[in-house]
């Protein structure tokens, strides 16, 4: 959840999609499943997987010689869960994106986030979608990392977690996710996850956030109005924060 300050005082915003982003599969506002081009599977199944001749990708990788191949698993399960090379079936999608082999894969954890959250191929469960989140941000999934902090923030997973909420925005926000900067400002204005309220924080990460154009505007307005909560000496030091933050980024474009 994304928020924004309107005369002076925050109020809640529009909701953002799961992630943005892009790869294999580009992560739509819908929260669509990506691909991992780090992880393949291994010979003939993986000429077809790459040419995008998914049905022929389809049968050698169901018919692979090792079938606990994390490759094979992740190429069946990305082409069940979207139809590719085969009917969509989002049952035998979790089956394979829940392999063993694949219990350390970023990108897999994700989707079963994803799955988990919005009940494709198995209930829904927030705690379960928060486990999966957490175990893929740990390895460095900025998507996730957000996915992790909404729903800490939120309680919707057992009570509200603000600090930890705060942590993973943080991983987020500086993997890049214009989003997550911006509810990290908002969390400093409020007080939430910290002992009190901090402008030159949450100017600082509302500037930062300003770099996205679909969040420009939103941001710029809730910049100003922490600008004038500051006194005219804790300006520089605002400003000076917000560089040293932005610097930090790893910016995707």
């Amino acid at each position: 959840m994304v928020y924004e300050m309107r005369n002076g005082k925050f109020a809640f915003g529009r909701m953002l999609g799961l992630a943005l982003g892009s790869g294999l599969a580009a992560i739509s506002s819908a929260g669509d499943l990506v691909g991992d081009e780090s992880i393949m599977p291994t010979g003939i199944c993986t000429e077809y997987y790459n040419a995008k001749n998914y049905q022929a990708a389809w049968q050698a990788c169901v018919h692979a010689e090792d079938p606990d191949d994390p490759g094979v698993n992740f190429a069946l399960g990305f082409m069940a869960a979207n139809g590719l090379g085969t009917e969509r079936d989002d049952n035998a999608a979790f089956r394979y994106f829940s392999a063993r082999s694949l219990e350390s894969d970023q990108v897999t954890q994700y989707n079963l986030g994803l799955m988990y959250l919005n009940g494709r191929g198995t209930r829904a469960d927030k705690r379960e979608a928060l486990v999966r989140f957490r175990r893929a941000a740990s390895a460095g999934h900025a998507e996730a990392a957000y996915n992790a902090a909404r729903i800490l923030e939120s309680g919707e997973a057992g009570s509200a977690d603000y600090p930890a909420a705060m942590s993973y925005y943080r991983k987020a926000a500086f993997g890049g996710i214009a989003s997550a900067m911006m509810n990290l400002g908002v969390m400093y204005a409020r007080g939430h996850g910290v002992s009190q309220p901090d402008m030159v924080e949450a100017y600082a990460w509302f500037a930062c956030s300003m770099r996205d154009p679909s969040l420009a505007a939103m941001a710029k307005e809730n910049r100003n109005s922490a600008a004038s909560r500051l006194p005219g000496k804790m300006m520089e030091k605002a400003e000076a924060r917000a560089r040293e933050i932005c610097r930090g980024v790893k910016w995707n474009n």
